[in-house]
């Protein structure tokens, strides 16, 4: 059966989502986590991979297993995995369901601390320098008018198509953070960094 996966992380101690050699990443832990309940291993497909030290509220992944008890699997898992990584939901889909190819949207949140902060600096950027948020708010409202984003892409990408459409690309001030939104139908390697 094949199982959809709603993932919350801290990334801040993991080398990003993606499994690599002697590395800890969220995939990875995931992964291993499976394994230890259900005693054979499991790949799960994500919607999109995240880099070191990024954080995710609603990560979507799915896997193929055979376990047909999802609280008590869910349970399981989550009292596995660290506690920077929580599994909020697990539900069976579709065979057909894709993460990747079926998200109809992505969204990115940048947070920079416009005054020092201890609890949340692995949570935001702090910028000790006055920012011209009019300019800023601006600048983001054109990334709504441009489709072909190549220019943003990582060199040497097998990307056919280098069109995305951005649905949202703001600021906002909120106490004492600046946030920056951007959500996409889909982002190209390295776009959003």
């Amino acid at each position: 059966m094949r199982l959809k996966l709603t993932i919350e992380y801290d990334g801040t101690a993991y080398s990003g989502w993606q499994r690599q050699k002697r590395q800890t990443t969220i995939q990875g832990e995931i992964e291993r986590a499976l394994e230890i309940v259900l005693k054979a291993p499991v790949s799960i497909v994500t919607a999109g991979r995240t880099d070191a030290g990024v954080h995710a509220r609603n990560q979507v992944a799915h896997c193929d297993v055979d376990f047909p008890d999802l609280h008590r699997l869910n349970r399981a898992l989550n009292g596995i995995l660290n506690p920077d990584i929580a599994i909020k939901d697990i539900r069976e889909v579709p065979p057909q369901f894709h993460a990747r190819f079926d998200a109809v949207e992505r969204t990115y949140c940048y947070r920079i601390a416009l005054k020092p902060t201890a609890i949340m600096r692995n949570f935001s950027w702090a910028f000790p320098y006055p920012l011209n948020k009019t300019l800023m708010q601006k600048a983001a409202g054109y990334f709504t008018d441009i489709t072909d984003f190549t220019t943003f892409c990582k060199l040497h990408s097998s990307n056919t198509t280098y069109d995305c459409y951005i649905k949202k690309s703001v600021w906002r001030e909120q106490e004492d953070f600046l946030y920056y939104t951007v959500s996409a139908n889909r982002f190209l390697y390295g776009m959003v960094r």
